[in-house]
């Protein structure tokens, strides 16, 4: 929803100390191209959404980050008939704008995960590890 001085997003997924709301905003300031001061992520809930689903470890990454990638498009698109920016929108205390992305992938999806490991070994201490 934009509207109010901020672009706000209700997320479907809820945080389980994965720090959604500030890893999301950061994600929609790229997308969108507008600073994280003028975006409000908020997890949803029963009153907020039709639909919602856990975290499931790292799968809200990726459905979230597609679902506010789809969004940014379609907003762009509907402000661009309107003749608006996004910030002038944003700003503009008249203008709200609703749009609803009900993003269901049909595969599981899950993010990929690496783990790095940096090791020295003291060969003046025969190859001890440190």
């Amino acid at each position: 929803m934009i509207g109010n001085g901020k672009l706000r997003l209700i997320i479907g997924s809820r945080p389980q100390g994965h720090a959604h709301v500030s890893a999301f905003t950061k994600y929609a300031s790229e997308v969108f191209g507008i600073p994280e001061e003028l975006i409000e992520v908020v997890p949803g809930d029963t009153e907020t959404l039709n639909y919602g689903v856990g975290t499931f470890g790292s799968r809200s990454a990726t459905v979230v980050a597609a679902a506010i990638t789809e969004l940014a498009e379609r907003v762009a698109s509907r402000l661009s008939t309107m003749g608006l920016s996004l910030i002038d929108a944003i700003k503009s205390r008249g203008i709200i704008i609703e749009e609803e992305v009900d993003y269901k992938p049909s595969i599981a999806i899950l993010a990929p995960g690496a783990h790095v490991a940096v090791v020295d070994f003291d060969l003046e201490t025969d190859g001890q590890c440190n």
